[in-house]
């Protein structure tokens, strides 16, 4: 009795965890799918294909990471030796690539944020002259509620005046519309734009 009570105990607990682990990568999927959809935009920003292979990992990993759960959930509501011991190596592999993953992320997270950074500085200069750039950094403005890309501790909205050809030599607009989403009427916006401010920018 007592060893049937604890075997149907672990086997209960084990079927219990990978439900969870099922229900997560499922979200890991939903989210991969969402930023593929939904963020493809910061690509062209980025410079590099980096963001949208970000979202297809997540995608790839949360359908690995389901299937690899139900083998589990299913090996042990079955008791199948075999598929549990697929399910053990597998999960050691998993553990081992995010063992490596996180490693190499830490490693080189400075060479990433730096290069993020200098393409995004590249593409100011192109606002207004690319309609694809444009509407990239108004849909990241809009979405992320900034303005520019803060570089050398000055705030980002300047960068537009450094940077972008139009807005060096305007005597008015400093910023683009998108940097100014808090006020509502008309008046309010113009003054954003022609003379920003931390007060008056989307930060």
């Amino acid at each position: 009795m007592v060893e049937g009570g604890v075997g149907k105990g672990i086997k209960f607990s084990m079927f219990a965890a990978n439900c969870i682990i099922f229900i997560g990568g499922l979200v890991v999927f939903a989210i991969g799918v969402w930023t593929l959809v939904d963020r493809s935009f910061m690509e062209r920003l980025l410079g590099s294909n980096l963001y949208v292979t970000s979202a297809s990992l997540l995608i790839a990993a949360g359908i690995i990471v389901a299937f690899i759960s139900f083998l589990g959930s299913l090996g042990a509501y079955k008791e199948i030796r075999f598929m549990l011991l697929i399910f053990f190596v597998l999960l050691f592999l998993i553990f081992i690539l995010m063992l490596l993953g996180g490693i190499l992320g830490y490693v080189f997270r400075n060479q990433v944020d730096g290069r993020m950074q200098r393409e995004m500085t590249i593409t100011i200069s192109y606002y207004g002259n690319d309609t694809a750039i444009t509407d990239a950094w108004d849909s990241v403005q809009r979405n992320f509620r900034c303005c520019g890309i803060a570089v050398e501790n000055r705030p980002g909205y300047t960068i537009y005046t450094r940077n972008n050809q139009y807005f060096k030599t305007s005597t008015r607009r400093k910023v683009p519309r998108s940097c100014c989403i808090y006020p509502r009427d008309e008046n309010s916006v113009e003054s954003c734009m022609n003379e920003p401010s931390n007060s008056k920018i989307a930060m």
